[in-house]
């Protein structure tokens, strides 16, 4: 297989790129691959300074809303600041916050709960502002656009209300003062924090704002917005400021107790490091010491907050893995074959379902929705989708089964009542059934080929000229087809492999169950170019996205359970409502099967952290391998009963083409042998999931490598082996068990 190009290239405006902006041809390609054509434009990209910003005033009602904002200053007027509870909730709140402070006033925030109050202006809040600060001015940030009784009921109380959101408004607006970008889709789509940003530009000036551009660059990143035009500009701006030390004195304290470098932090640190502590407090209690790590100035003050985000973050990370183990238990009786979103509920925490919510989509490929019971009856949650299904016109579509929605294109919130969950989830799917279904087949795309061994320095600067990258400008994904590289174990507790270039490493952070294959095989491979800071170094990384494999040499021994999926062609693919799992255990079945199709025909070879909805092979499988996926399990060559009632126990049914049988006369006493054979190995040389890799020729007690790969998976189904799913280790249990009781031992004597 060759992943495509995203566009098909064409040579004569490539070549005008080339002359107009005298840049080389990959930087015109990458320019071209982002639509970028104009001359003007191409200079703002590389070349934008704060001065090229869009004037604020050119979005709706700001000149309105500046000249309120201006005379509540003069008059010394009551603000209270009514924000949202993620990343860019927060530093909006921040950025009003600390201007009006530094203006003279007095202004008072309020954040809601994630759980007790929910996304949004509600009423009860607006009755504790009247009552607590009896303000003149609720200046909302990050919500309110689609809060039309909440703003007219804070009116009644005598409070002026202007709204700044970023979301997309409903059919209805808020009878006040309100401005969104969404209103203006020719002008750049702010985050919140953008749009708090350009009101005080537009009150204080230039100067001014420019002193919150760190806040603005955190949140931008943060809310995955598209980082082109104004927003690129922003974020450059505000990542130079923290570069050069010159940002809160709470962010440069998080980012250090985050592990990060301040010099260098990338957009990557901040979506991986920094943004999921400032967003764990909103998700799991209240958001607050969020805040008060970017508005407050006391060190010791500061350190405790981030000490306190940090270990919010911790729990949350732990909550997260329980949904997900919970979610995918629920998966394993989900009928793929009907529904094109995952939709599900269960009594989880409403701050991490979003988290999980991404991960599923990922692995799935599929919009997922899952949904918090609450003690009231109702459902609340969170969704995410996938390129080419917009989740707002989702959830608006089937508004009559839901109680609130709202959001963007690619990530939303919402809620219905319980005893409407079903009819709701079935009313999505028959909308997203007139889809294209390609849409939910995952692609492979690159921006151009280039031979990462031609990786010069010069090449290094042309691309970094691109940064920072993120949505809408995404770094480029480079496609090497010949790259005959030296790959070799790369870390003793992480399964990386590694290879050298002139100038960087190439990097698979998961690629060491494919070493085999990579020092036999044939082999292409998608990659980007990042950056690795090692004992304050920078050096270039050159990370691989995927592979792909040109010819077959699987050894038989490597076999047992090796976890490699490899969906089938389309000119081989079986009809039917869910995708057909054939499995393998002979590398000769294997190649027979995929020599059955042309040879341009498209074949992904790869690990299981993602699922296509197509019929695949898999090769030796393990139990806990996701059939759930799939609607038919057949054994193209052996059989296998453990694997078999694994497929039926998820609701997979099984068909065997052969009856052919494995048969061998394992002994306990070998079994013996070979456990303590292991008990005595120096198992932290190895770090390879795969049994035969610990064999010693030289040790006559172990026998044929066959025999001890076999005993091995025997002992790993007693429980006395087992490798570490996150560090590649392989374990040893010391218990009392008997071997021959395991499925696997009686099947190879006959007994199954």
């Amino acid at each position: 297989m060759k992943p495509q190009s995203k566009l098909s290239v064409n040579n004569e405006i490539i070549e005008i790129i080339q002359k107009e902006n005298n840049v080389d041809r990959l930087s015109a390609l990458l320019l071209y691959q982002r639509g970028l054509t104009n001359k003007e434009e191409i200079n703002k990209f590389f070349y934008g300074t704060w001065k090229d910003l869009s004037q604020p005033f050119l979005y709706k009602n700001m000149s309105e809303i500046v000249y309120r904002l201006r005379g509540a200053v003069e008059k010394k007027q009551k603000i209270v600041i009514y924000g949202d509870y993620d990343c860019d909730g927060i530093g909006a709140t921040a950025i009003y916050y600390l201007a009006f402070q530094k203006a003279g006033l007095n202004p008072e925030f309020y954040i809601p709960t994630r759980k007790d109050e929910g996304y949004g202006l509600n009423i009860a809040a607006i009755e504790k502002i009247k009552k607590e600060y009896s303000p003149d001015i609720l200046l909302t940030a990050d919500c309110g656009i689609t809060s039309i009784k909440e703003v007219e009921h804070a009116k009644e109380l005598g409070m002026d209300v202007i709204v700044t959101d970023h979301h997309t408004p409903g059919e209805l607006l808020p009878d006040c003062l309100h401005t969104d970008p969404c209103f203006t889709p020719e002008l750049t789509q702010l985050c919140a924090a953008g749009v708090a940003l350009y009101v005080v530009r537009g009150l204080f000036g230039e100067e001014e704002a420019k002193n919150y551009a760190d806040i603005c660059a955190i949140s931008t990143i943060a809310d995955i917005v598209p980082l082109e035009k104004d927003n690129r500009i922003l974020t450059k701006t505000g990542l130079n400021k923290i570069h050069s030390g010159d940002t809160r004195k709470g962010l440069k304290i998080l980012i250090q107790s985050s592990k990060c470098n301040l010099r260098t932090l990338s957009v990557t640190d901040i979506s991986f490091r920094i943004s999921p502590r400032l967003n764990a407090a909103g998700r799991l209690s209240t958001p607050i010491d969020s805040l008060r790590l970017l508005i407050e100035e006391d060190p010791v003050t500061l350190s405790l907050l981030a000490e306190n985000l940090s270990l919010q973050n911790a729990d949350r990370q732990q909550l997260s893995a329980n949904i997900f183990n919970e979610a995918t238990k629920q998966l394993k009786e989900y009928d793929f074959g009907k529904y094109r979103l995952i939709m599900l509920y269960g009594k989880w925490n409403e701050g991490v379902v979003g988290i999980v919510c991404s991960r599923l989509t990922e692995l799935f490929h599929l919009p997922t929705i899952l949904l918090c019971e609450q003690d009231n009856g109702t459902l609340c949650g969170s969704a995410r989708s996938v390129d080419g299904v917009n989740l707002y016109e989702l959830l608006n579509a089937n508004k009559r089964h839901l109680l609130t929605y709202g959001g963007h294109s690619m990530a939303a919130g919402l809620s219905l009542n319980k005893i409407d969950f079903l009819s709701a989830r079935d009313s999505m799917n028959s909308t997203l059934e007139k889809t294209d279904p390609s849409v939910f087949l995952r692609k492979a795309y690159y921006d151009c080929e280039l031979s990462v061994k031609s990786v010069s320095w010069e090449i290094l600067h042309e691309i970094e000229m691109f940064a920072p990258f993120g949505a809408s400008n995404p770094a480029p994904v480079f496609y090497d087809e010949n790259p005959s590289l030296n790959f070799k174990k790369g870390s003793v507790s992480h399964p990386i492999v590694k290879a050298r270039t002139q100038v960087g490493e190439v990097v698979s952070f998961n690629g060491l169950p494919l070493l085999p294959l990579l020092t036999e095989s044939r082999y292409s491979f998608l990659y980007t170019i990042d950056k690795n800071v090692f004992n304050g170094q920078i050096r270039p990384q050159f990370s691989i996205k995927r592979f792909f494999f040109k010819d077959y040499k699987f050894d038989n021994e490597e076999a047992f359970w090796a976890d490699f999926l490899i969906p089938i062609p389309k000119q081989c693919e079986k009809k039917s409502e869910k995708p057909v799992l054939i499995v393998c255990f002979l590398a000769k079945t294997v190649n027979d099967l995929l020599l059955q199709c042309p040879e341009n025909t498209p074949v992904y070879y790869g690990n299981t952290d993602r699922l296509e909805r197509l019929d695949s092979i898999v090769l030796a499988p393990g139990p806990d391998f996701p059939y759930y996926f799939f609607g038919k399990l057949i054994f193209a060559d052996l059989y296998h009963p453990i694997l078999a009632e694994c497929a039926r126990a998820s609701g997979c049914a099984t068909e065997k083409l052969t009856e052919k049988r494995v048969k061998k006369d394992i002994s306990i006493d070998y079994l013996r042998d070979v456990f303590i054979y292991y008990s005595k190995a120096n198992l932290c040389e190895k770090k390879n999931r795969a049994f035969s890799s610990y064999y010693d020729e030289k040790n006559p007690l172990i026998g044929s490598k066959e025999d001890f790969t076999i005993a091995s998976y025997i002992l790993a189904e007693s429980g006395l082996l087992k490798f570490d799913e996150e560090t590649g280790d392989l374990m040893i249990k010391k218990c009392k068990v008997d071997p021959s009781k395991t499925m696997l031992f009686k099947y190879l004597r006959g007994e199954l």
